[in-house]
């Protein structure tokens, strides 16, 4: 009866050392994928913190572009403004009387008669 005995204490403790090595590996498992959590979660950070940085880069782009669009605008105000300003001058000066076509006459007909007595002189 010793002998079965010693049969059944052998195979008793090969069943708890398999038991053991199954925990040790469950551990072991258990032990990686709490790395892995960690290691996403470390990962999710960075990201959320790019997705912060991109959000405000966004914003500011968004803001620069309100401004060129503003700026743009007021280029366009000025240059119709421009417009208006160089259609009346042209239909202005259209007219003979338009002071700046009186002015170009007169200047005109000044250096006429500066070059009469230029030559006048020195003949």
């Amino acid at each position: 009866s010793s002998g079965i005995n010693a049969e059944y204490g052998e195979s008793r403790n090969a069943v708890v050392e398999n038991m053991n090595l199954k925990l040790t590996q469950r551990e072991e498992e258990v032990s990686n994928l709490k790395g892995m959590a960690t290691d996403f979660e470390n990962t999710n950070e960075l990201l959320n913190a790019e997705i912060e940085r991109l959000k405000k880069h966004n914003a500011s782009l968004e803001s620069k572009g309100t401004k060129k669009t503003d700026e743009i605008a007021s280029f366009k105000m000025i240059i119709d403004a421009l417009n208006e300003q160089i259609a009346s001058s042209k239909s202005q000066c259209e007219d003979e009387e338009c002071p700046s076509a009186v002015r170009l006459k007169e200047q005109h007909m000044k250096k006429v008669v500066e070059m009469e007595e230029n030559l006048k002189e020195s003949q």
